[in-house]
């Protein structure tokens, strides 16, 4: 027996059940007037599934807006398109063989990028000064801390010590000793040389692609929780001096 869809309800499903019950009436008696409840019914049932569906499917869409792997992935099953299967990377693909590749083609980007003359004009036009400047960060407290732990998005990567979930739901004297590491990073500018350190899965673009092609890839990267954790910190207090100084 399949599964119902999430967005199906008890109330869609008494009525698919009387939209069943009038058809069968209707193909009993084939008279017109059964036949006519049942085309009514039909036409306000779809419009009630429609209504449903854009009831369950807006909050879930909106709340993806930021993340577009989320949101393609939402996407790809409204409109029932399949996910492609991920080969494996072949072997004789090495680590160096992809960092050197990609590498190179970051640097043929940079070369390929036109420098005309509005650009470099840019560039050296003198910036203006700003009454106010960001010369330090302000110390968070606990319950700063707490939220934004909240808003970051529980992802766990391999050099993660323990599932970032596990970490949200922590008492005090857990999440006590993180918020000393994110304010101490805040207090001397520096961020931790540790949670730099991102773990990289390359993935094929395409099934019909040559997996023993460093070109047939894009790579993703996964970092750690708690430098996501920081860099929301800090994205936080750089927005906030913005919309302050504009």
């Amino acid at each position: 027996r399949t599964t119902a869809a999430p967005w199906y309800t008890s109330e869609l499903c008494e009525r698919k059940q009387e939209l069943r019950w009038l058809e069968r009436q209707w193909r009993c008696t084939r008279d017109e007037a059964s036949r006519t409840s049942y085309r009514t019914l039909m036409k306000d049932y779809e419009m009630v599934i429609k209504v449903t569906k854009q009831e369950y499917f807006e909050p879930v869409i909106v709340s993806a807006n930021l993340r577009p792997a989320q949101l393609f992935k939402m996407v790809r099953s409204l409109t029932g398109l399949m996910e492609w299967p991920q080969h494996s990377v072949r072997l004789d693909i090495s680590c160096e063989a992809f960092a050197k590749y990609f590498a190179d083609k970051v640097l043929s980007l940079r070369h390929n990028l036109p420098a005309s003359l509005e650009t470099v004009e840019e560039l050296e036009a003198p910036r203006l000064s700003l009454e106010r400047s960001l010369d330090t960060f302000t110390w968070l407290g606990q319950d700063d801390v707490d939220r934004i732990l909240k808003s970051v998005k529980s992802t766990t990567c391999q050099s993660d010590p323990c599932p970032s979930w596990l970490l949200k739901s922590s008492d005090e004297q857990v999440l006590k000793p993180l918020g000393t590491i994110i304010n101490r990073s805040l207090q001397s500018g520096t961020f931790p040389r540790g949670l730099r350190e991102a773990v990289v899965r390359p993935l094929l673009k395409k099934p019909s692609l040559d997996p023993g092609n460093p070109a047939s890839y894009r790579l993703v990267l996964q970092l750690p929780f708690l430098g996501k954790v920081i860099k929301r910190a800090v994205a936080e207090q750089l927005q906030s001096f913005l919309d302050e100084t504009s």
